[in-house]
């Protein structure tokens, strides 16, 4: 790997590290306590009460009004309990064990590594690079032949010739009667052409455009007299 990822890595290694080492810091240097022997004690208090005391426990202990249900519903509750809902009728709720056994929500242990995701990567990148790649073969297969009408594509081809056409005629609106449109490698060149119309098969189906004429040419090269004129028109408004 390169110096800015491995630098990168242990960064982030160095900043998941410093929260957990100051949280140990600040409790050894405060003297905090656990407060673990306090809360068995409540519950033991409320493992003994009467269901019509509880409420009023509940309210000396945490301050509280009307009884809830206390802690998260287990993952095999089935539907979410409301708070409404007493803890005598609702089920059973999960604690974690640090809470259960120590009192606090402390992570320990030791951090876990950054995943190795080059692989991954390198995937994306592959995969990236064959989608150029189709692309660019369907982009020079509608290059072989620059007037589209009577042409057979393939299917690739013909949903690219869909977009491109698309997009021109969001662009055109409904007064301009003409313009072209550069994407990849391609300039697709429409013009609203009345009686003429353009089609194309392809194993997909046919698609035919009605009272529209339709050419493509590669980017950088110049297209018809007609052509720039209309898109002069096109682009003077």
């Amino acid at each position: 790997p390169s110096r800015i990822e491995t630098l990168t890595r242990e960064a982030i290694a160095a900043v998941r590290t410093l929260p957990l080492n100051l949280t140990r810091l600040s409790r050894s240097g405060i003297g905090a306590a656990s407060r673990r022997a306090d809360f068995l004690r409540l519950a033991q208090f409320f493992a003994r009460a009467e269901p019509d005391s509880a409420p009023r426990l509940a309210a000396a202990a945490f301050g509280i009004g009307p009884t809830n249900h206390y802690g998260v519903v287990a993952a095999d509750a089935g539907d979410p309990v409301s708070t409404a809902t007493s803890w005598w009728d609702a089920p059973r709720a999960e604690v974690p064990i640090s809470i259960r056994e120590r009192g606090d929500t402390t992570n320990r242990g030791r951090i876990s590594p950054m995943p190795d995701r080059s692989k991954e990567r390198a995937w994306l990148e592959q995969r990236r690079a064959d989608e150029r790649s189709a692309r660019e073969r369907t982009d020079h297969e509608l290059l072989d032949t620059p007037e589209l009408d009577g042409r057979t594509l393939s299917a690739a081809a013909l949903t690219r010739l869909q977009q491109l056409v698309g997009q021109m005629l969001a662009r055109l609106g409904v007064h301009a009667t003409a313009g072209e449109i550069a994407d990849g490698l391609l300039i697709c060149h429409i013009a609203r052409t009345t009686g003429r119309h353009t089609r194309v098969s392809s194993p997909a189906g046919m698609l035919t455009l009605e009272n529209l004429t339709v050419t493509v040419r590669a980017v950088g090269s110049y297209g018809t007299q007609d052509e720039q004129a209309a898109q002069e028109l096109v682009d003077a408004g």
